[in-house]
């Protein structure tokens, strides 16, 4: 995995367990787990997770719509990710999570872009509301909180 595409609280992968991202150099990236040293790992080491529905229901504050979504023409519903942007995120078959803003105007989704990763969505949503999205974890919780 390159550093080029993950920023400090990015969730990943190593050693299939999920960590969080703690700083990110040239060199090597830290993760929250100081229970071997510093938390540096190589990045050969870590993994992206992959978005799927499973992991979609552990972020909180994300809730799928599954009433409305055959309405618009979503078969499976939607995931609503963002109440203020409008952002919806729907599955399709290619495996890619697709995301969509409504635009009242038109009363149509307009698609904003796809992503197949957990920290390309993290990312999105920092940029544009601003805040953390929380991830259940069997070991530890996020807590969302507004970036400075």
């Amino acid at each position: 995995m390159s550093n080029l595409n993950l920023m400090v609280g990015d969730w990943v992968t190593y050693k299939d367990t999920p960590y969080k991202i703690d700083a990110v150099s040239k060199l090597y990236p830290f993760i929250d787990d100081a229970s071997f040293g510093l938390g540096i790992v190589t990045w050969d080491n870590i993994q992206p997770i992959p978005l799927t529905p499973d992991v979609m229901e552990k972020i909180e504050n994300i809730s799928k719509n599954e009433n409305r979504g055959t309405r618009y023409g979503f078969l499976d519903g939607y995931y609503n990710i963002d109440r203020d942007t409008d952002l919806v995120a729907i599955f399709e078959d290619d495996g890619l999570l697709y995301i969509y803003t409504y635009e009242y105007s038109h009363e149509q989704f307009q698609l904003v872009c796809t992503f197949q990763y957990l920290h390309q969505l993290q990312q999105l949503i920092r940029l544009l509301t601003g805040k953390e999205i929380e991830v259940k974890n069997e070991c530890r919780k996020i807590h969302s909180k507004r970036l400075a």
